[in-house]
């Protein structure tokens, strides 16, 4: 639309400079307009002329150049939409690979699941079985010892498996919902460390999407693992917040070293990929994450979803 009023100016202003020199040309005109000029004392029609014809050519120019003006603002502004939409297109591209790579991840965790619990765990139940036969029918001899110790071991490797399979595929995530799967997180968690980790919801549980349920977890349980590896902490929180409207807040925090704030390729080479791939989990569901972190004060990790 600018530049078609542009143009438009441009013709105007091209007509008036013609009108004027083929004003200039009739003679009679130019007689008529000297004696009315003459009779006014105004100025010589020569001189009037001149300064339109002038005018007309300055005026001309000034239009020629801002529609020049026009025509490089109109050809940045597409310039900058099509870099927009090149870098909206790649960071759509970008999430969607994520989000892809995400769900090969849990099929692959699933799948694994299903095969550790129904062959594996299944197997060493058979073997449990079998030491246990041969203990009872060994009892008196030397070997009675050796068989219980070996049968013990086998049913440690059963819970620990078991424990495993439940981290890749928490079955308490679908049958229950989200909060009875991190508080039995947080509870498996605490058995086998020496902090002590709380979780809390606040509010009535809500109807999550099974995407969202699943990623919550996932940044949950690599939030815990950060406070148990890195955090040499004494205590932690986890708090579940469904008050909020059309919001769900997910608080992580604990009462460790902390440390300085860090950019992204500061966490990448303090080995924090935790951190990142919690927050690359956040993105995914459109939630934002929030990293507070102060030295000898603790880490706190915020997560809104909108729901």
């Amino acid at each position: 639309m600018t530049n078609n009023k542009a143009r438009l100016e441009l013709f105007f202003i091209f007509v008036v400079a013609l009108v004027f020199a083929i004003l200039e040309l009739y003679i009679d005109s130019f007689e008529r307009f000297v004696r009315w000029a003459a009779n006014n004392e105004s100025l010589l029609v020569t001189e009037v002329l001149t300064l339109a014809v002038v005018l007309s050519i300055g005026l001309s120019v000034y239009a020629w150049r801002r529609w020049r003006e026009v025509i490089r603002l109109e050809a940045d502004k597409r310039s900058l939409q099509r870099s927009v939409s090149l870098e909206q297109d790649a960071t759509q591209l970008m999430r969607s690979y994520a989000d892809a790579v995400t769900r090969g991840q849990e099929t692959e965790r699933r799948r694994l699941a299903l095969e550790l619990h129904d062959d594996t765990i299944q197997r060493l139940i058979v073997l449990n079985q079998r030491v246990e036969l041969a203990a009872f029918d060994h009892a008196d001899s030397a070997a009675a010892d050796d068989l219980l110790q070996m049968q013990t071991l086998i049913v440690e490797m059963i819970a620990h498996l078991r424990d495993f399979v439940q981290a890749l595929r928490p079955t308490y995530l679908d049958e229950l919902g989200l909060s009875a799967a991190l508080r039995t997180l947080i509870k498996k968690t605490r058995e086998r460390s020496d902090i002590l980790l709380e979780f809390e919801q606040l509010g009535d549980e809500k109807q999550l999407d099974e995407t969202v349920k699943l990623t919550l977890y996932r940044i949950v349980q690599s939030g815990v693992n950060n406070i148990i590896q890195h955090a040499a902490a004494s205590g932690g929180r986890v708090v579940v917040d469904f008050r909020p409207k059309n919001t769900l807040l997910l608080t992580i925090e604990d009462d460790g070293c902390g440390f300085f704030a860090l950019d992204e390729q500061q966490l990448v080479k303090e080995g924090h990929f935790g951190l990142i791939g919690m927050r690359e989990r956040a993105e995914l569901i459109d939630a934002t994450y929030h990293l507070h972190a102060i030295p000898d004060q603790g880490v706190r990790i915020t997560v809104s979803v909108p729901l």
